[in-house]
This record gives structure tokens, C-alpha cells and sequence, in this order.
């Protein structure tokens, strides 16, 4: 895939996900903005997330030698950054203590990456399961708060944009063609 084609398909990947969303209602008063442990371990669990991508797409990154590709994922990397920090901003509004991602350590599947296309696989697979790791947290979790799941809602497409622009980079003609997360090819 050449340069131009892959950046394209960055932009693209995010232009039908907020359909995703149309049946998530994070708006439900039903909740009257209780807050319970739950919603803090979750958002806790969802930091920590966080910084292992931080961590492996820094670890990583001397790998990728197609600019291209490094430019999307350092863009990925501040994207996962600004994530923590919200959700962090957001632990802190519901009572519950931030976490620091600064010391957080790769995925350990990052001590197998080689080459680029080994980064990129692995870059898909950790994006994909951020992706899911969302849209469980917003439909099975037991989170109460209104500011949790918007917190999520808000997060879940940005990680399935980051997947689908890894498919597409890896040779996926169909990458933006997805209608819903659940249609999505697993990495």
C-alpha cells in the first residue's frame, strides 16, 4: 500500500463509526449519578490499558521504518496518552485515584515484533482488543455513573478507527467497509 492510499484510509476508517454508537445510551438517567466501585475499577482497568499501548508503541516504534507508518502510529501512541489522561480526569471526578501509565510496561507479545509488518500485526491485534475491551466495558460492565460511560462511549470509536487503519495498512480491502463492531474481522 503506498503512502498516500494509507493515509486516506486513516481519515476514512472514522467516518461511519458514530454509528456505532447510536444505541448506546450513556445518557440514562436511571443511574442518578451514583457512583460505584465498580465504575472505578473499571476506569482503573481501562488506564492501565492505556499505558501498556503507550508502552508497546513506544517499544516498538525503532521498528517501523516506512514514515508513513510512523507517523500514524506516533499519532496512535498520543492518541492512547490522551485517552489515560481523560479517563484519568474522570477516576478523579468520581472519587477514585489516578493511575500513572508513566511506569507502565510493554505488552509482552512486543518482545516478538521483528520487522515492521510484525509491529503492524500486533499494533491490529492490541487495537482490536482495546476496541472490545471498550464496547464490553459499556454493555457488561456494572458501571453506574453517566461520566463513566460517557468516558467510554467516547473513547470506542477512536480505538476502532486505530484498527481498522492497521487493517487497511495490512493489505484489508474491506477495512472501512465495516458496519459494526461486531462484523469486524478479528486480527
Amino acid at each position: 500500500m503506498d503512502r498516500r492510499h494509507f493515509l486516506k484510509s486513516a481519515g476514512l476508517a472514522s467516518v461511519g463509526l458514530p454509528v456505532l454508537l447510536s444505541g448506546c445510551d450513556i445518557t440514562d438517567s436511571s443511574t442518578n449519578g451514583t457512583v460505584k466501585g465498580d465504575d472505578i475499577e473499571v476506569l482503573q482497568k481501562v488506564v492501565k490499558m492505556e499505558g501498556v499501548a503507550v508502552a508497546t508503541y513506544n517499544t516498538a516504534a525503532s521498528l517501523i521504518t516506512t514514515p508513513a507508518y510512523l507517523n500514524v502510529a506516533v499519532a496512535f501512541r498520543d492518541s492512547h496518552q490522551s485517552h489515560a489522561a481523560y479517563i484519568n480526569n474522570v477516576l478523579s471526578s468520581i472519587g477514585g485515584s489516578k493511575i500513572d501509565i508513566s511506569t507502565s510496561s510493554a505488552d509482552p507479545r512486543a518482545a516478538s515484533v521483528t520487522d515492521e509488518l510484525s509491529v503492524l500485526n500486533l499494533a491490529a491485534i492490541m487495537e482490536f482488543e482495546a476496541g472490545e475491551a471498550y464496547f464490553k466495558h459499556m454493555f457488561e460492565s456494572v458501571i453506574s455513573s453517566v461520566a463513566a460511560k460517557k468516558a467510554l462511549a467516547d473513547i470506542y470509536p477512536i480505538e476502532v478507527q486505530h484498527y481498522l487503519t492497521f487493517r487497511s495498512a495490512l493489505g484489508d480491502p474491506d477495512a472501512i467497509k465495516y458496519a459494526l463492531f461486531s462484523t469486524i474481522k478479528r486480527p
